[in-house]
């Protein structure tokens, strides 16, 4: 299939794409063996990465569009790179350095660097989710053509000779997750388009290529696959037993796994005259998937599990959390006065009343 593209800078066109296939992205420049030292562009455009000298006369050195099959150049366009005269042999185009440098961007004349892009082109756009909260460790995503094979790069202008892109996630999962691990584990979660709001739960996604001038991007997510629970004291008068259960990662699937926690608590023995104990409660902490704080939800009154091993203790059967976006468990023991805190006298009553109290 032969297609028409357009190469803009910003509002000019500077080429066309008649060739087979995709045009070329990025485009390549070729070096012409001349300079510029124009105040813009000394200050817009990178240095030449092969140069050494560090003083002489700062240059900077232009390049052209290479020539390539099936490229027509409507409006030249150029790409700099910076180098110091000192002596011979540093300078791109010049002494041998005649290699071809890609770029996406150029400037007409001497100026600083503006986008390069496809017209009557569409492009899809891939990559995994910056909020570290719903990403996997090592987390990546790659492309294929489905027609070509070959390996497609985000964000390169594709026509509909290649009728699908082939997107995959990687890794599944970040860690195994098993009981008392000391890592959090993640799932992969879902793919995510930014402009329809689509969202597809397999790691590897066909998509279509998207019409002339229109770009489809996705993201990945991944979700939490453990959840840390913990134990804590609710108040200064009751201690727990935390034991080395606590402050570990249990997976969220029971298939495998050993049996949950009991925690213990105990009213201080220096307390146990006015306080005895009140109660357990669950507070189950989830990620918000939007904007990756953690959320704390209600605290959860729990039942009592009696055991008869460790009677002075309270005891509490901690229970696999399995939601989606719950990450951390917190168990908490409370305790309760015996007594009445405060009491008023019989002569303080007296002394209060009458006191002119404003209502």
């Amino acid at each position: 299939m032969i297609m028409a593209a357009i190469l803009m800078l910003g509002d000019v066109a500077v080429a066309e794409w008649t060739g087979a296939g995709n045009p070329p992205w990025p485009v390549e420049f070729a070096p012409l063996g001349t300079y510029s030292t124009a105040a813009a562009v000394l200050s817009g455009w990178p240095m030449y990465s092969k140069s050494t000298d560090t003083e002489g006369e700062l240059r900077a050195y232009r390049g052209a569009l290479k020539a390539v099959a099936g490229l027509l150049v409507t409006t030249p366009c150029y790409i700099y790179r910076k180098t110091y005269w000192y002596r011979d042999g540093d300078e791109w185009g010049m002494y041998g350095n005649s290699e071809s440098i890609p770029s996406t961007v150029a400037t007409l004349d001497e100026g600083a660097p503006s986008p390069l892009t496809w017209a009557n082109v569409g492009k899809v756009v891939f990559d995994v989710t910056s909020n570290a909260a719903l990403k996997a460790q090592d987390a990546s995503a790659s492309a294929t053509l489905m027609n070509g094979g070959g390996e497609y790069v985000s964000g390169t202008p594709i026509s509909e000779v290649d009728d699908s892109v082939i997107i995959t996630a990687t890794p599944e999962a970040d860690g195994e997750g098993h009981d008392a691990s000391t890592l959090p584990s993640k799932v992969f979660w879902k793919w995510l388009c930014v402009e329809t709001q689509e969202e597809i739960t397999t790691q590897q996604i066909t998509v279509s290529v998207p019409p002339a001038n229109q770009t489809r991007t996705y993201t990945a997510f991944w979700k939490p696959n453990s959840v840390l629970v913990e134990v804590e004291a609710g108040d200064n008068g009751i201690e727990v037993a935390a034991y080395s259960a606590s402050g570990k990662y249990y997976s969220k699937s029971a298939t495998g796994e050993p049996a949950m926690p009991v925690f213990y608590a105990r009213v201080v023995e220096e307390q146990a005259s006015d306080r005895s104990f009140q109660k357990w409660t669950k507070t189950v902490y989830t990620i918000d998937a939007a904007t990756g704080e953690l959320v704390a939800g209600p605290p959860v009154e729990v039942a009592v599990t009696p055991d008869a091993e460790f009677p002075d203790y309270e005891a509490v059967q901690t229970v696999r959390e399995t939601g989606d976006m719950a990450v951390r468990v917190v168990y908490r023991a409370y305790s309760s006065y015996v007594h009445d805190r405060v009491s008023v006298s019989i002569a303080n009553t007296y002394l209060l009343k009458g006191a002119g109290y404003v209502k």
